[in-house]
């Protein structure tokens, strides 16, 4: 083996190490869910304690408050998202507001209904 086989074998190499790199960078970004315009939004989250919380996720149109524990996820309520926004807590002048008001409000409107 020469000194220019043993080059091009390490030229060779190094274009491996390369295309590798950047098919990984490609495919990790292929499939990131919510950067590109996905389907899931996640709003807000609200920690709780320790491994709790609650969060705010947006599918299709439709608001979900989730509780969110280490050993399971639970449905807390669903609200169609122009609801949200039409409850004047949505984006007022470009500035959300905090997930803490938004849900103090809309478990007072449930609350009240309940009665």
């Amino acid at each position: 083996m020469g000194f220019w086989d043993l080059i091009k074998s390490l030229f060779l190499m190094l274009l491996i190490i390369i295309a590798a790199y950047y098919a990984t960078k490609l495919i990790a970004r292929a499939q990131t869910p919510g950067k590109n315009g996905g389907r899931i939004r996640l709003l807000s989250v609200l920690r709780l304690g320790k491994d709790s919380s609650v969060v705010m996720v947006e599918i299709e149109r439709t608001v979900y408050i989730l509780g969110v524990g280490s050993q399971r996820v639970e449905l807390l309520d669903k609200l169609p998202a122009d609801q949200l926004a039409a409850s004047g807590v949505g984006d007022e002048g470009g500035v959300r507001p905090d997930f803490a008001s938004i849900l103090k409000k809309e478990l007072g409107e449930k609350l009240r209904r309940l009665k």
